[in-house]
């Protein structure tokens, strides 16, 4: 048998060899070849043992935040070949043929695991030891005097991913930062030194034995965090015991939307945040010195909207009207979002508005030519229907009249009454052509007795026929002449108003 198997009942061990395999394996290892993979053997072998077990206990017998550091200096330095110790033994499990130096070393890696999990957990309860033993994570930091519990708040709006018009829903990255004070922490200062003179990081861990305040966005649809390595995300602690906290979250919040403008609409969306369990009396929010900050290409995310974010207001938030809940501290900004309509007056209405102009033309056209002036009124008046029908189906659906609506309507309205205009004159020249015929009829011949003409019987031209005819004439004359003045007047002061209100 091996050295290292002294302590064993060699008797014993053979016979269970001789159970669990056919032809038994005799251990061909002995302390030099253990040593050649392992680099460790004999005394060395007891010493690195004894060295786990003395960082365990270095690490357990040290309180408080202090562990961290005793953590990192170990890490740094002791622990180091340990771990190399731990490799080498993981390297020699697959090469060892002899079942009990497999159980060995079995064993040894297993204790360099329980020293891994022991170094995670004095992390964790190096923080955790800054709570007193009579501290409760559900009820709120109290403050001397008895006002509420200040929360300063601040958010970087990093992207606006989408605008649903639709959906009227707006998703954006956010950055919250949020601080509160919390005089119940076991700490006076000592570890806020060198590159931690400031901010001394935690684990997020912490905040699951400590109290937090419950803030959320109002209106808010979805949620989302940003995990890559791990969660984006960190906690830090001030000298004074005031705990600030930053996260990255991608939020989904409602934005109510009125197309009445469209597309020359401004959409005011609303990002509050407020306290869910803590009324204004018991949680008190406030702005952080930053404020509201947003990325400088923020507008170039957008590639349809102009942004504008408000200023930060303090208000407070209503639940319901007469209910139990009390109203709520609460914080809101503005995002306006002017939409972008140079894309449209090129795309629509300079187009639609190009079309109305073209069917005018037909006024200069003999009325004798009505093959061509209706085919002109016609296609005119199909290409705009067909327009509108487009920009619909791409423009929000709505039960309420948009302004791009008014605008198709009054220029699908302007190519029908062309093609009313045209019908009229038709209408005129018929009746036209009617009291010519009756004017130039020929009359009957008869003596110059009975009828008192001239002798041969020459026609004589009836005067009321002949009146009418040019009558009609300049019904027609004046008709056609309005025409060409009253439908570019009547477009262009549609025109004024209609820019004039929407682009005010």
């Amino acid at each position: 048998m091996c050295g290292h198997r002294g302590r064993l009942d060699s008797t014993k061990d053979q016979e269970d060899e001789d159970n669990n395999y056919e032809q038994p394996r005799k251990c061909t290892r002995d302390n030099a070849r253990e040593k050649e993979i392992t680099g460790i053997s004999g005394p060395a072998k007891n010493s690195s043992y004894k060295k786990i077990q003395a960082v365990i206990t270095t690490i357990t017998a040290q309180p408080g935040i202090t562990n961290v550091r005793g953590i990192n200096s170990l890490c740094s330095g002791d622990w180091s070949p340990s771990r190399t110790y731990v490799e080498r033994v993981l390297q020699a499990v697959s090469l060892v043929e002899c079942d009990s130096a497999r159980a060995f070393l079995f064993a040894v890696t297993m204790e360099a695991v329980i020293c891994f999990v022991a170094v995670m957990m004095a992390l964790a309860e190096g923080q955790v030891d800054l709570l007193p033993a009579n501290y409760l994570k559900h009820v709120r930091p109290k403050t001397p005097d008895g006002s509420p519990v200040q929360v300063g708040v601040s958010w970087h709006l990093s992207r606006i991913h989408q605008v649903d018009i639709n959906a009227m829903t707006m998703q954006l990255s956010v950055q919250p930062s949020v601080t509160w004070a919390d005089p119940r922490l076991n700490y006076s200062g000592e570890d806020h030194r060198d590159d931690h003179a400031h901010l001394l990081p935690l684990n997020l861990e912490f905040l699951q034995h400590a109290w937090k305040p419950d803030l959320f966005f109002l209106d808010m649809r979805d949620v989302k965090k940003f995990d890559v390595i791990d969660e984006v995300a960190g906690l830090w602690l001030m000298r004074n015991r005031t705990l600030y906290l930053s996260f990255l979250v991608m939020v989904t919040v409602d934005c109510p939307m009125r197309f009445q403008a469209y597309p020359f609409d401004v959409q005011n969306c609303s990002l509050a945040m407020t306290s869910y369990e803590y009324n204004h009396e018991e949680l008190s929010l406030f702005w952080l010195a930053e404020g509201i900050s947003y990325s400088h290409q923020l507008t170039d995310q957008l590639p349809g909207y102009d942004l504008l974010v408000l200023p930060e207001v303090v208000t407070t938030h209503h639940w319901c009207h007469d209910c139990i809940l009390e109203p709520a501290s609460a914080l809101q900004s503005g995002i306006l979002l002017s939409r972008r309509y140079s894309a449209h007056l090129l795309n629509v209405y300079v187009p639609s508005a190009l079309f109305v102009v073209v069917a005018w033309a037909s006024f200069f056209w003999p009325p004798e030519v009505v093959p061509g002036r209706t085919v002109l009124v016609i296609t005119s008046l199909l290409t705009v229907v067909s327009m509108y029908a487009a920009v619909r189906s791409s423009s929000p659906h709505t039960d309420y009249v948009k302004a791009i609506d008014i605008w198709f309507f009054v220029c699908i309205l302007f190519n029908v009454l062309v093609m009313l205009q045209f019908a009229t004159v038709i209408t005129i020249r018929r009746c036209q052509e009617t009291a010519k015929s009756a004017a130039v009829a020929p009359a009957p011949k008869v003596t110059v007795l009975l009828s008192g003409t001239d002798p041969g019987g020459v026609p004589r031209l009836p005067s009321p026929d002949l009146e009418r005819l040019k009558k009609l004439q300049r019904w027609e004359y004046h008709f056609e002449l309005a025409s060409k003045v009253f439908f570019p007047v009547a477009f262009a002061m549609f025109n004024l108003v209609y820019w004039t209100r929407f682009l005010s």
